[in-house]
C-alpha cells in the first residue's frame, strides 16, 4: 500500500515525506513536526534498505527500483507478498536470520528479539539495542506462511518460496 501511496511522488522526497505523515496515524502524533519528518524519511531509509528506493551513497533518492515497480505492478496479488519476502529473504540477508533462528534453538534457548540480536552480532553484523528489523522481516515471511509469530520455521512453506528446504539452507551455511 505504501508503494501506491508514494508513486505520484517519485523524484520529490518532500512530497514523498509529507504523504507518508499523512498516511500513518501513529507518526501524524509525534509532537513536532521535524520528529514527523525525521520519522517519514527513516521510513524511506528502511525502503532504500531493502531494495524498494534508489540509493546514491547515503542519500536515498526517491526514485522506485525495478523491484518496486514490480511489486507495484502486483498490488493487490498476493503475490506481491510473496516476491517482497522472497527478496528479503534472499537479498536483505532474511536466509541468514532464519539460519540464526535455527542456531538459536539447536542451542535449547528461547528465540527471542535479544537472542537474535546477539547471534547476529557474534555473525559480525551491527544491531542495535532497539534493532527492530529482524521482527518486520519475520513479518514479511510471516504473510507468506513460511513462519509464524514465534519463528517457527515451516519447511515445506519455505522450500516453495525459495526452492531450498532448511537443512539445506544449514549445510550450504556449513561450507
Amino acid at each position: 500500500h505504501l508503494l501506491e501511496v508514494l508513486s505520484p511522488f517519485q523524484g520529490d522526497r518532500a512530497g514523498m515525506v509529507s504523504a507518508i505523515v499523512g498516511k500513518y496515524a501513529k507518526i501524524q502524533a509525534t509532537p513536532s513536526e521535524g520528529q514527523r519528518k525525521a520519522r517519514a524519511n527513516n521510513v524511506l531509509i528502511g525502503m532504500s534498505q531493502c531494495g524498494l528506493l534508489e540509493k546514491n551513497g547515503d542519500d536515498v533518492t526517491p526514485n522506485f527500483t525495478a523491484l518496486a515497480k514490480e511489486l507495484l505492478a502486483l498490488a493487490g496479488d498476493e503475490q506481491a507478498n510473496v516476491r517482497f519476502a522472497r527478496h528479503l529473504l534472499e537479498n536483505c540477508h532474511g536466509l541468514e536470520l532464519v539460519d540464526v533462528v535455527g542456531v538459536i534453538r539447536a542451542r535449547g534457548e528461547a528465540v527471542t528479539l535479544q537472542a537474535i540480536r546477539d547471534e547476529l552480532r557474534a555473525r559480525g553484523f551491527v544491531v542495535t539495542e532497539i534493532e527492530g528489523n529482524s521482527a518486520k522481516i519475520r513479518q514479511w515471511i510471516e504473510s507468506t506462511g513460511a513462519v509464524d509469530k514465534g519463528w517457527n520455521i515451516k519447511d515445506d512453506a519455505l522450500h516453495d518460496l525459495i526452492g531450498a528446504a532448511p537443512s539445506v539452507l544449514a549445510k550450504w551455511n556449513g561450507l
